[in-house]
């Protein structure tokens, strides 16, 4: 599994709050049809952290499962459009009722006499024998329907992504090294490329900088692709370069 890593600056010329609420809707599909399970915002002297937490709060609001997302997130002004992201329905977003033996998302919701009341998207809440921490986030195992039993669980399924805001593209570099994969219309033709390993982490630029202009000479240190050579548009979005450059490293297999 690949993580992927964009600027501060990613959609901030977007003036529009619906729209921008759209495009990371479109973004956050892409990294989701792709199973990307890791998303890092770096901090790249353009944007400010304040985007960056929208663009985090909107990204996550995304990934959960639509029938936690009133335990999980208040009312919040940066997810007033939230509305017009399409669904992800990744392998997590369950629409049916809990069935036993299935992995499913939770919230814990308080502690009980037995260990812990859990919400699972069911008309009631689960009871679960194991205490787990209230008021966060869990992966469970139906146990039983009837009454509604669950217990922790590992995903057996691509379960979505996490977000994590960094300082500074240093930051993602010393992360991941030599595994890290730089997207520039200025790179090599990924025709002619030898990737040999997967990539790690894929890094992108925003409509404001592209990766080489917020930080010159990566080329010379880090392999850097054109995944669309031959574009014939002057500027490809970010959110269209991400479909693109996932969809060539899906055919190739290493994803």
């Amino acid at each position: 599994m690949v993580a992927v890593a964009f600027p501060w600056s990613l959609f901030s010329e977007e003036n529009d709050p619906k729209i921008y609420a759209y495009r990371v809707g479109i973004l956050g599909r892409a990294l989701a049809i792709y199973r990307v399970e890791e998303v890092l915002l770096y901090g790249d002297g353009i944007g400010s952290r304040r985007n960056a937490e929208r663009l985090k709060k909107l990204l996550e609001y995304l990934e959960c499962p639509q029938y936690l997302r009133k335990r999980v997130f208040r009312l919040d002004r940066d997810l007033r459009y939230a509305g017009v992201m399409p669904p992800l329905r990744a392998p997590h977003h369950k629409r049916n009722p809990p069935r036993e033996g299935e992995v499913r998302e939770g919230y814990v919701v308080r502690r009980s006499k037995e260990g812990c009341l859990v919400d699972v998207g069911a008309e009631e809440l689960a009871v679960s024998y194991e205490r787990m921490k209230p008021r966060q986030r869990v992966t469970v195992r139906v146990v039983s329907e009837d009454p509604l039993v669950v217990e922790p669980a590992e995903p057996e399924d691509y379960w979505g992504f996490e977000v994590r805001i960094v300082d500074s593209l240093d930051d993602v570099l010393e992360e991941f090294g030599k595994g890290t994969v730089i997207a520039s219309r200025y790179g090599e033709d990924v025709r002619e490329v030898e990737f040999g390993e997967p990539p790690e982490c894929l890094v992108f630029g925003s409509g404001r900088a592209g990766v080489l202009e917020i930080k010159p000479g990566l080329e010379e240190e880090f392999l850097t692709v054109n995944f669309i050579p031959g574009q014939g548009v002057e500027v490809v979005r970010t959110e269209e370069a991400v479909h693109a450059t996932l969809a060539v490293l899906n055919y190739l297999g290493l994803l």
